[in-house]
């Protein structure tokens, strides 16, 4: 799922608000995990989950040249004595706590001379604690990584390049999503667990009352804007189409706020680059958003807010949770786990999705996934790299992709992900057939090793833009000069 989009949505829907350290020992015991149980937590793009059993459906099989995954091995240290892995991760909140209970437990069953000792931070906190314990000393044996900080960390020369284990056990990479968005230099430095691939989702009864056509796979950026007049409305009932509408007094918005705050990931790539904008050259040496193409983009999703009012602006909407399952916005951008939220919170309204809506830069599907890496000072790399096997082999994967939370990193069981009694009709277009081969397919976003110095300087320039007291035109110059010293510079613990 990461600041993306999904950092926030994490922040405000999960209950989790300090860091939770958590031992495991033997089966972790869910009241060992104690969280307080608020509204439905978002992931960083990319992610689905484990049930409490293995489905028992038949091994779906490999395509065409790729060499299933090896079996979930056990390995004893020498002479059986225990080990304790210590295994780095977020934690988003309640209903994971269940997954990764549930997946320790048959991991120890399975190899019972490991131990698993896990530290689970919040989102928001786990960057900082990562980059604090890989500086310290106290170095993880796995650790849990997002593909657009891939590069950041095998940059960094502290993460083991994983193609010698591959090949040892026969690993075709090509059979997970989004492989290459774990690759840095022709190396690949993490096995992807799961995959996220971004859409537009809509509330069909908001739609119906308004008697706004619903979005299509076709969608235009200026008919969706359209749309999002007419279903933003103000606390007199009149719509940001209509004479006399109150921007200052809005009751309800089209759209949540805009992917832009951050140009990490998948959800401001599709805005961005649908758009026309584009954000690197090809090697990632140069930044590219003074072209007008991407100041133009820039300046449409700032408009979104201060021009047209059909999104909110910071801190217009004070409810917790996500605005689009609270029934406070008509739409909304996000991955397949949307739906595992809105069935988690019972929303009453009917919703579906279809791809982003088109402009200058075309059709534009993306998406992401997050895997397990090994720091090269892990005390047991041979262990760690079962750990990382058992996860992200076919049994656990199947277990995972029926909890719907997360969604399959094997690319053969991308097709297992849909059940009709739980999707939306149009999840096959969106979820499974960009990773299939089938029509149009997602791409991972951009992610140089700068990104989150990149991040820092971006918020700093074009926070004026979002907030209306500035023009994209007249701050893009000197942002592109710092993102370029950025790209240019080595990164470092």
């Amino acid at each position: 799922m990461e600041a993306m989009e999904r950092a926030s949505r994490a922040s405000s829907r999960s209950a989790l608000t300090r860091r939770r350290f958590i031992t495991v020992a033997g089966v972790l015991s869910v009241s060992g995990l104690l969280v307080a149980c608020g509204g439905s937590p978002s992931a960083p793009s990319g992610g689905n989950a484990p049930t409490a059993a293995a489905t028992g459906s038949a091994p779906t099989p490999t395509p065409a040249g790729a060499s299933q995954p090896a079996p979930n091995a056990t390995a004893a240290p020498a002479g059986g004595s225990q080990i304790a892995l210590n295994w780095f991760l977020p934690l988003s909140a309640a209903p994971e706590i269940a997954i990764w209970t549930q997946f320790v437990d048959r991991f120890q069953k399975a190899n019972p001379n490991i131990t698993i000792k896990g530290s689970y931070e919040s989102w928001n906190n786990y960057w900082t604690k990562l980059q604090t314990v890989m500086a310290g000393g106290a170095i993880p044996d796995v650790i849990w990584l997002h593909y657009t900080r891939v590069a950041e960390w095998a940059s960094k020369d502290v993460m083991r390049p994983l193609d010698a284990n591959l090949q040892s056990d026969k690993i075709e990479p090509k059979q997970y999503v989004f492989n290459d968005a774990m690759v840095y230099k022709g190396h690949m430095y993490a096995i992807p667990k799961d995959n996220g691939v971004n859409a537009l989702w809509f509330n069909k009864d908001w739609f119906a009352k308004a008697n706004v056509p619903l979005p299509s796979f076709t969608y235009k950026w200026d008919d969706w804007l359209t749309a999002m007049k007419a279903l933003t409305v103000d606390k007199s009932g009149k719509t940001a189409d209509q004479a006399g509408f109150d921007p200052a007094n809005i009751a309800k918005w089209g759209t949540v706020q805009p992917q832009a705050t951050s140009p990490r990931g998948e959800g401001f790539y599709i805005w961005f680059t649908s758009m026309g904008g584009k954000l690197y050259n090809e090697d990632q040496t140069q930044c590219l958003i003074d072209q007008p193409e991407s100041i133009e983009a820039l300046q449409f999703i700032a408009d979104l807010v201060v021009k047209h009012h059909v999104a909110p602006p910071p801190g217009a909407i004070s409810q917790p949770g996500d605005p689009f399952l609270n029934g406070l916005v008509a739409t909304t951008w996000a991955h397949h786990a949307e739906e595992f939220f809105w069935h988690e919170q019972k929303v009453a309204f009917k919703i579906d999705e279809v791809y982003y809506p088109q402009g200058n830069g075309g059709l534009v599907l993306s998406g992401g996934t997050t895997g397990f890496a090994i720091p090269k000072q892990s005390k047991y790399p041979d262990q760690a790299w079962i750990l990382t096997k058992f996860m992200t082999g076919e049994d656990q994967q199947r277990i995972i992709i029926k909890q719907h939370r997360w969604a399959a990193g094997l690319r053969a069981l991308v097709p297992e992900q849909y059940d009709p009694s739980y999707n939306t009709p149009n999840y096959v277009p969106c979820h499974v057939d960009p990773l299939t081969g089938k029509g149009p397919q997602a791409v991972a976003a951009p992610s140089p090793p700068a990104l989150a110095q990149i991040e820092q300087v971006w918020a700093s320039a074009l926070d004026p833009v979002w907030l209306g007291k500035a023009q994209a035109k007249d701050v893009v110059p000197d942002l592109k000069k710092q993102i370029d010293q950025l790209l240019q510079q080595k990164t470092q613990i």
